[in-house]
């Protein structure tokens, strides 16, 4: 399945077999907003990071922890990240 980020529209998605779990995009301020989607519908969470960079390895390890908890956080965001 679909799983792994993917630039689509300006802002780069994180992806979990098929779904998306986050988006994020890089404001003109410079800094990166992010869209984290939990498990339930109402659950979504809007941050703001430093950079790009930041944002992705944030959105990973709270979108692992979130849709993976039975499983060890980096073994976690490897399945999340595709690898």
């Amino acid at each position: 399945m679909d799983s792994g980020w993917r630039e689509a529209w300006g802002r780069w998605e994180l992806r979990y077999q098929g779904k998306m779990l986050a988006a994020v995009y890089v404001a003109t301020d410079g800094n990166a907003r992010m869209t984290l989607q939990g498990q339930m519908l109402w659950q979504v969470k809007h941050v703001t990071a430093g950079g790009l960079g930041p944002a992705k390895r944030f959105a990973e390890r709270w979108c692992a922890a979130r849709h993976l908890p039975g499983v060890a956080l980096v073994d976690a965001v490897a399945l999340i990240r595709g690898q």
